[in-house]
């Protein structure tokens, strides 16, 4: 992730997943985080979520001139230590998938000021739709997800409209076509 120049990203230098740079010039530093999972920049700032305890997850911010993280306790449903994983961030929210205590895995946003907020519930039984691959395409977002009546299959995200459909069920009935690794080329 490049962040003020620098390259960041995550190592198992000593123990655990910690964040390092490599600053122009190809100097390494250690930033002493340990159990890194992702960075991502939101809106001018690096974020970094990192396992906490009891394998949940925590966002930071990451102040580059101070070396300091400051927790951001709103970026999770229901505040801290929530299993959230796989950060897409647009120029208006950051979209995850997370585990709060209310729901399964399902996909949530935050705008940076607000709590975070459910986006959609793709599954609508206690199960959670579990949620990947979240890839942006022509301004919608598509995505990985299952229920009980398509079971995986692609949906896509419109934040124009507000809306999240099922994009098509390619297995059609309880079978799936277990779609990931979406990638756009040529722009499509």
């Amino acid at each position: 992730t490049i962040y003020n120049d620098k390259l960041f990203f995550r190592a198992r230098p000593n123990s655990g997943r910690q964040m390092l740079s490599i600053e122009p010039g190809g100097n390494i530093t250690e930033i002493g985080i340990l159990d890194v999972q992702e960075l991502e920049v939101f809106r001018g700032d690096l974020l970094v979520l990192a396992e906490t305890n009891a394998d949940k997850n925590d966002l930071y911010r990451f102040n580059d001139q101070t070396g300091n993280y400051d927790l951001l306790p709103n970026a999770f449903p229901g505040g801290e230590g929530v299993n959230a994983y796989g950060l897409l961030s647009t120029p208006d929210r950051l979209y995850f998938p997370a585990d709060p205590p209310e729901y399964d895995s399902e996909w949530y946003y935050y705008d940076g000021m607000n709590p975070a907020q459910l986006l959609y519930d793709v599954n609508k039984t206690t199960i959670g739709s579990s949620p990947f691959d979240f890839t942006p395409f022509q301004g919608k977002l598509y995505f990985s997800a299952e229920n009980n009546i398509v079971n995986r299959e692609t949906w896509v995200y419109d934040p124009t409209s507000g809306t999240t459909t099922l994009l098509e069920d390619l297995q059609p009935g309880l079978g799936d076509s277990q779609p990931f690794s979406y990638v756009v080329y040529n722009d499509r």
